[in-house]
């Protein structure tokens, strides 16, 4: 009897913990979304403007909307560490990493609007988080937005790696011919 409402009081504690993160990181989530929204596009300049100033304004634009947005995505993760759950804690997390950096998902934008890589990545973010709150026995399937994010991160990954591997095989060369010209 004792050892049930033990584990009672136990179930009872960890629910009202899990639906104050949820609670906490929704809102989070929203502002997020809500910011995504906002995010400037990489667009052409209409005919007849002039290009430089054009990019000027639109390089202004995108950093008036980054420092609030990695604002926002601070928030989150600290929610997200609260968790417990070590898939979906990774879920969120690696969400939160995609959409860090514009530059990192130049390929998930490729042919895509960016807020329809970031509004996606939210959306499957927060449905991750819900599907948790309601004890589903496993998170849902990455959205579409989530894995081109998460296919576009790898890609410039591997292209950064194999760009230091390159350079790096540059520098040995020249220290080789470097040591041979004074022999």
């Amino acid at each position: 009897m004792l050892k049930e409402q033990l584990s009672d009081a136990r179930t009872a504690r960890a629910d009202v913990e899990r639906a104050g993160v949820v609670a906490s990181l929704a809102a989070d989530l929203q502002a997020l979304e809500e910011h995504a929204r906002l995010v400037p596009e990489d667009t052409n300049p209409p005919r007849g403007e002039d290009v430089g100033e054009f990019r000027m304004r639109q390089r202004e634009a995108e950093k008036q909307w980054k420092d609030p947005w990695r604002g926002k995505l601070r928030q989150v993760k600290i929610g997200a560490l609260h968790i417990k759950d070590e898939k979906l804690r990774r879920r969120l997390i690696d969400g939160l990493r995609y959409g860090a950096s514009l530059h990192m998902l130049e390929y998930a934008t490729h042919h895509r609007s960016r807020r329809w890589v970031l509004c996606g990545l939210v959306d499957d973010m927060t449905q991750s988080l819900f599907a948790w709150r309601r004890g589903e026995a496993e998170l849902p399937d990455p959205n579409r937005a989530f894995e081109v994010a998460k296919e576009s991160f790898d890609l410039k990954a591997e292209e950064g790696q194999m760009i230091a591997e390159a350079e790096e095989e540059d520098r040995q060369q020249r220290r080789s011919q470097g040591d041979q010209g004074q022999a």
